[in-house]
């Protein structure tokens, strides 16, 4: 007869459950890790997006600005044109009243009378040319920059018969 009989009720196959706490000091296991490292590198690239398209943001603005400036500029000096071909046919520069009235320069000299290009910040009250004259042979049209454009700096400037002022 066999003497090592087990009794079932004290045999058990589970294991036995501990009470003691979990060491604090064991490494954090490599699935871990990884997860913290790709929640690190997605908000990196969040960042770096972020930052890119702000960049492309604010060139994309300076240079609408730079291109406003640069009409603006390019209006005043066709302006400036027609006003000396008009004094070479007319021995004389267009009243204000005739200026204004844009039918002096319009159509003979130019197509169509340009504006100052939608200025901003200091150049806001300058959405019109101001054209002034004191007598037949001298004139001034005043005009406003938000950027410099051609080495001719941001500003308030007037071009007379005499040329940029």
């Amino acid at each position: 007869m066999d003497t090592n009989i087990t009794n079932p009720e004290t045999t058990s196959s589970a294991p036995i459950a501990s009470s003691a706490q979990p060491n604090s000091n064991l490494p954090v296991p490599p699935i871990q890790q990884g997860n913290n490292f790709k929640k690190l590198q997605s908000l990196i690239s969040i960042v770096v997006f972020v930052l890119f398209v702000a960049s492309l943001a604010v060139g994309a603005y300076s240079g609408y600005t730079q291109g406003q400036a640069k009409a603006t500029y390019d209006n005043v000096l066709n302006i400036n044109k027609a006003l000396k071909y008009y004094y070479a046919d007319q021995d004389l520069y267009p009243s204000a009243e005739q200026f204004n009235n844009q039918k002096i320069l319009v159509p003979y000299y130019l197509r169509a009378m340009p504006g100052a290009v939608a200025n901003g910040g200091e150049c806001a009250k300058y959405n019109e040319f101001q054209y002034s004259q004191s007598n037949s042979k001298k004139y001034s049209l005043q005009f406003c920059l938000n950027k410099a454009v051609d080495g001719v700096p941001a500003g308030i400037h007037t071009i007379t018969e005499q040329g940029l002022q």
